[in-house]
């Protein structure tokens, strides 16, 4: 647990840091719209019985962003994850159980190696994450959490206010809190990305 609030303190600290440094301006600020392939890697318990329906779904997402220094970004976004499917098959017959994973993040963007076209970047920071899980017996469990989240990607210059992204993204949910009675089984959904930025 520990790990994760020194990360959110570090994030929070950079930003605070990039920001002072940087002339507030409205030509800095940029908007974000995504689609991406989830990968839910909804966990199973140890059950020949139990299987996953479906691991992926499509998912999307929009944010708002604010250039505070050539190669560093602050970022707001939402994010739909998509939903998981399990099948339990016991002696009343199949059950399914779906998990549906939406996050706020706030993060910062690193693009430490700026190009012209290509620009690499890092991304660190905080989602609040809430799963919801529903089951065909009634079963309906709920969870808000704050966890870490990060991206790995590459965006590309299409025109002078327009750039198209490619990145994969981690997000980590439950953790070692699977077995943890109220609450929906462990999920780490991991995406990869398109995006599209505007700057204004």
């Amino acid at each position: 647990m520990k790990h994760k609030f020194i990360l959110a303190a570090a994030v929070a600290g950079l930003a605070a840091a990039s920001a002072a440094q940087a002339q507030l301006s409205w030509s800095n600020v940029y908007g974000t719209l995504g689609v991406s392939n989830v990968d839910l890697r909804r966990e199973v318990p140890a059950n020949p019985l139990v299987t996953r329906d479906n691991t992926h779904d499509l998912g999307y997402n929009v944010g708002i962003g604010y250039q505070a220094h050539p190669k560093v970004a602050l970022e707001l976004g939402h994010y739909d994850l998509g939903t998981a499917r399990v099948t339990d098959v016991d002696v009343g017959g199949p059950h399914y159980s779906d998990q549906s994973a939406k996050a706020l993040i706030a993060a910062i963007k690193i693009s430490p190696w700026e190009k012209q076209t290509l620009s690499p970047f890092l991304k660190l920071g905080n989602a609040r994450m809430k799963i919801r899980e529903v089951g065909t017996q009634g079963v309906e469990l709920n969870e808000s959490r704050n966890r870490a989240y990060a991206s790995l990607g590459v965006d590309y210059r299409v025109m002078d206010k327009i750039k198209l992204g490619l990145a994969y993204d981690h997000f980590w949910v439950n953790g070692s809190d699977a077995a943890v009675a109220g609450r929906p089984s462990r999920i780490n959904p991991r995406a990869l990305t398109l995006s599209t930025m505007v700057s204004f």
